[in-house]
């Protein structure tokens, strides 16, 4: 494929072998979210590996 583009990837999948369809699929799944929210939770995380913390509660004015 010359382009991952929105129109192209739809346009392969109607034809595409199984195992290409998949990968497809799940390229259009990550293209629909930003990435950046995945690094900002991996620099979260503490030592156990776990993310504490991570609760913001909004009040009534």
């Amino acid at each position: 494929m010359d382009t991952l583009g929105k129109k192209a990837v739809a346009e392969t999948l109607k034809t595409a072998p199984k195992h290409l369809a998949d990968v497809l699929s799940l390229r259009q799944q990550l293209a629909k979210s930003s990435v950046k929210k995945y690094t900002a939770m991996q620099t979260e995380v503490c030592k156990d590996s776990r993310a504490r913390g991570m609760f913001q509660y909004y009040g009534a004015n």
